[in-house]
């Protein structure tokens, strides 16, 4: 039904798929189906063999180099990242218990309580 609604309303497919800093689009039908088949078949793993694999790559004609892509983070930039998620976790936390409290008590406690 798709293909034929594109075909009458003289529209042409599109799909997306974004890795890290990476957006790939797929404008063709074949490229479409092919790309639901694989997230069919590899479901999240699709990026990553995306990235990994040479012959998904060739079969899904992506022409992109994707080897900016495959660069892991060492463990030091991993546990900055993960000390400023837990620090604006903490934050929130904070700021969202003090609401609580003086929504319910009003000013029985000060904001610094």
């Amino acid at each position: 039904r798709r293909v034929l609604q594109t075909i009458g309303d003289n529209e042409y497919p599109t799909e997306k798929l974004k890795l890290k800093n990476f957006s790939l689009e797929f404008p063709t039908w074949v490229g479409v189906k092919r790309v639901a088949a694989f997230r069919g078949l590899l479901g999240p793993g699709l990026g990553p063999h995306l990235i990994f694999n040479p012959l998904l790559r060739e079969i899904l004609e992506v022409q992109v180099d994707l080897s900016g892509a495959a660069r892991t983070e060492t463990k030091a930039e991993k546990a900055t990242r993960l000390q400023a998620s837990e620090d604006t976790q903490k934050r929130t936390d904070v700021q969202r218990s003090r609401a609580r409290r003086e929504a319910q008590f009003g000013a029985l406690f000060s904001p610094d309580d």
